[in-house]
Order: structure tokens, then sequence, then C-alpha cells
């Protein structure tokens, strides 16, 4: 009887794993898993210090392409942000709007280092 309930856990441990499994394959070709993926690489550590400025577009709130251009080209001239008020120092990017925003950038997943 203890080997029968036995089979029977790992009969419906192996159709869980496999139904798992072809879920998992669905979810992979469905059109939304694109988005997902999306929203995932959005929430992934990415430095003010090292992006493009196309990924600074995509991730910095209240930043549009020629601010993300002029962030890129400031940091390639005078070296890596120490802090995030040192942004202010670029063109186009004021104090005001590093304190506006900087909560929706952390929370998109922008840092310093």
């Amino acid at each position: 009887m203890k080997n029968n309930k036995l089979n029977l856990l790992v009969a419906m441990t192996l159709l869980l794993a496999v139904a798992g499994s072809a879920q998992a394959m669905k979810a992979s070709q469905c059109p939304q898993s694109h988005s997902v993926k999306a929203k995932l690489a959005a929430t992934l550590p990415l430095s003010i210090n090292a992006a493009s400025a196309a990924a600074l577009v995509k991730r910095m709130k209240g930043v549009s392409h020629k601010r993300a251009t002029s962030i890129v080209a400031y940091r390639e001239q005078h070296g890596p942000f120490a802090d995030w008020e040192a942004l202010s120092k670029v063109r186009g990017i004021s104090k005001h709007l590093v304190t506006r925003y900087l909560a929706a950038w952390k929370e998109n997943g922008l840092t310093i280092a």
C-alpha cells in the first residue's frame, strides 16, 4: 500500500512537471511574452554611467532623446556621475527635474553605479 502511494505521488509529480513545461512553452510563443520580457528588462538595474541614450529614454521618465544624448555626451566628456545631483550639471537637466523624477527612475531600475 505504501509503495502504491509512492508510485502515485511520483506519477502525479511527473504529470505536473510535463504540464508545466507545456504551459511554459505556450507562454514563450505567446505574443504577450514580449511585453513580459520588456517589463522584466525595465526592472533590471541599469547604470546611467553605462547606458546608451536610447536606453535612458526608455527608463528615464521626463527625459527626451535630446536630453538623454546630452547626458551621454556630458558623461563621455567629464566622466561618470558621482551622484544623482550631478545630473543637474547637464544642460537641460535641472535640479527640479532630478528631484521630481528620481523615485520613478529608481523604480525603473536606474542606478548611479
